[in-house]
């Protein structure tokens, strides 16, 4: 877990908030950092895709695995191929095929289906839907683990937890300031 200083929290916030006038055309571009107005942009089509009188569906899928193998193809030296370049090149798991064999989709299906390794958990999270957890999160070399997915649930809910501030912050933005 990475621990920033108090200096720096504020330092990011006062950006941010810099950030916010600028995007509601308080404030010129001259004094917004090019990441801070980036995040903006994030944050204004985050803001633009919500629509909070959609109700959500009896079924649906985590939100945020890729599909291995289609949108990312990592292939090593040894023409070994897996999901992408996160992943480590030593586990046997995310090996997901070979330049001579092709793919092997029944792991390709098992990395795609990771809410299975803690279904009850995955039900009743709140930020399902959001979800951005990967087969990666929950790689032991051999094997997939629900444990070990687990310990990245609390950083993904405060992820959505902090898109769903901004929303509302640009909310009272623009019914103030547009």
């Amino acid at each position: 877990m990475v621990i920033y200083s108090e200096d720096y929290i504020r330092e990011r916030e006062y950006r941010i908030f810099l950030g916010y006038l600028n995007h509601f055309k308080r404030l010129d571009d001259q004094y917004i950092l090019r990441m801070v107005r980036e995040d903006m942009y994030k944050m204004k089509d985050e803001w633009d895709e919500f629509d909070p009188t959609i109700r959500l569906p009896n079924q649906f899928a985590p939100g945020g695995p890729c599909i291995p193998g289609k949108m990312r193809l990592f292939v090593d030296t040894g023409g070994n191929f897996y999901p992408c370049e996160r992943v480590s090149g030593n586990s046997e798991v995310m090996r997901i095929g070979n330049s001579k064999d092709g793919m092997f989709f029944d792991k390709i299906e098992t990395l795609l289906n990771i809410g299975s390794l803690t279904p009850e958990t995955c039900r009743n999270c709140w930020a399902f839907s959001r979800c951005t957890l990967c087969a990666k999160h929950a790689d032991c070399g051999d094997s997939l683990s629900g444990k070990m997915k687990l310990k990245y649930c609390d950083g993904v809910r405060g992820n959505f937890e902090s898109t769903l501030y901004s929303i509302v912050l640009f909310q009272e933005f623009k019914t103030y300031y547009l």
